[in-house]
Order: C-alpha cells, then structure tokens, then sequence
C-alpha cells in the first residue's frame, strides 16, 4: 500500500490496536459501543479527523480500507461515520452488527451472521441513517476462505444495498445489479459485479477464486498475504480515488475510554 500510494500520490493512515485492548490486535468491532460508533470506532474516526486537519490531505478524498477484523471496522465505519468517508473498501470483512459478542463475532466469521443478528444489525443501521450519506463500496473476498465464510460478503452487499436504498431521494432511481462477469489474469480467476445509481457504481463485489484468508496480491513473507493476485491493493486504490465526498459538518465529540 506505501508503494501504491506514493504512485498515486496518497496518504495512509495506519491505526493500530493495542494488546491491552485485544490480544491479537484486532479491532473490537462486536463492541457495543462501537456499534453505536462510540469506542474504538470514535478514536479512530477522530484520529482520521485530526490528521486530515493537520495535513494537507484534501477532506472530500477520506477512505476508509481493512482486512479481517479491520475490514468489519472499515464497514462499521462507513456507516456510524459516513460523513467522513467518500468510499470504503472492505477485504475478507464482515457486514456491521453481524455479532454483539466475541463468541457471535466467532460464529459470524465461521457460518455467517445469524437471522436474529441480521435483524438486529437492520436495527441499527435503521438507527444510524438519520444523518447518513452513501458511502460507495468494494468488497473483496476468497472463495476458499475458511477463516471468514464468504457468505459474509454477499452479506456486507445485500446489507448496503438495503441501505442505500433507505437513505437515497427516491428520485435517484433504483440500485441495478450488473450480471457478474469472471475475469481471467493476473493469478487467481475472480468474478465480478457491480450494482449502479444512475449509471455510477455505488457497490462492487469481488469475489476470488481460490483465495483463502489472505490478502489478494500481497507479500508472503508476511501472515495472511496470496502473493498470487490479483492485486487487491490496486483494486481498491483504482475504486475508491474515482469518488470524492461533499464536505459534510462533522460534529466534535471527545474519544470514548474504552
């Protein structure tokens, strides 16, 4: 991603969890306070407000981008803080409020969400879209996954199409599903599609075939990294800097301890 983004003349922001917070340094997104967008979710929402302020980082131009854990807080981002983001990509993730616990956060990862955590997750997203903007999104996952099921990407899409549907003028016209096209090339075959707003992408499904849990295209001297491709950095990077956001005021609130 450094080397990406020096060519396409970006900056990363690379939030890192404690061991005091998590074990395994990941990001506490079953939380409730998270959920709420509180927590976890709040710092790094306001440390991404800070260093925007503080750079000369163009703030139409925020994206929002994880992996595993970090792609279900990227999601869970994009919905409690839309008004940050101008588009959100999501890498072997999980849809927001998918579990409220870490053994429903295990469950969800291996089969899943629940029905009783989907709806309670519509629940949520219903109570977060009063002030909510669309917030384009590409979600990226293997279809060999045996960490994170991949049925959870077709739930992350059927969750934000729900709710862009919810948030959008009716005037705006319906979500359309492009058929789905396999692309050969690069490594590993993956299959493709897209569902538009009048003529524009709002969500972008990428499924890879033979991918585990393993970020597409990375470095293998390193854990959860396919050096085989296709290159998913690339992907999100050439997705995510096609939109830019309208400035939205974005309320000052002090971190939640967690």
């Amino acid at each position: 991603m450094n080397t990406l983004a020096e060519e396409y003349r970006c900056a990363v922001l690379y939030p890192e969890q404690s061991k005091h917070s998590n074990p395994l340094r990941c990001w506490n997104w079953f939380e409730s306070t998270s959920l709420a967008g509180q927590g976890e979710a709040a710092l790094i929402a306001r440390l991404i407000h800070q260093v925007t302020q503080r750079r000369p980082i163009d703030p139409r131009r925020v994206y929002v981008v994880g992996m595993s854990a970090g792609g279900a807080m990227a999601c869970l981002l994009a919905v409690r803080h839309s008004r940050l983001f101008a588009a959100c990509a999501i890498h072997s993730g999980v849809m927001y409020g998918a579990a409220s616990s870490p053994a429903q956060a295990l469950a969800a990862m291996r089969d899943g969400p629940s029905p009783i955590s989907i709806e309670r997750a519509r629940q949520l997203v219903c109570d977060a879209s009063e002030s909510a903007v669309t917030v384009p999104t590409l979600v990226i996952h293997g279809d060999r996954d045996r960490t994170v099921n991949p049925v959870n990407a077709d739930q992350i899409i059927a969750q934000l199409k729900a709710r862009v549907e919810e948030i959008t003028d009716p005037s705006d016209g319906p979500l359309l599903a492009t058929d789905e096209r396999r692309i050969e090339g690069g490594g590993y075959t993956y299959r493709q599609q897209d569902s538009t707003q009048q003529g524009e992408i709002v969500l972008r499904k990428i499924v890879i075939e033979g991918l585990g849990h393993a970020w597409s295209g990375g470095d293998m001297s390193y854990e959860f990294n396919d050096a085989n491709g296709p290159d998913a950095s690339r992907f999100i990077l050439d997705f995510v800097m096609a939109y830019q956001r309208k400035i939205h005021p974005i309320a000052s609130r002090a971190p939640a301890s967690h």
